[in-house]
């Protein structure tokens, strides 16, 4: 039962860091675009 639990809130925790990447991926993508347009 705990083991399971500790599983499920690592599992959670990894694909939060995640998202958390991808949006900041995506936000200087976005920055660099700008730079661009504004150039």
């Amino acid at each position: 039962m705990l083991l399971s639990f500790y599983t499920f809130i690592s599992i959670y925790r990894f694909s939060f860091f995640c998202r958390c990447f991808l949006i900041l991926l995506a936000i200087k993508r976005e920055q660099k675009d700008l730079k661009l347009r504004i150039k």
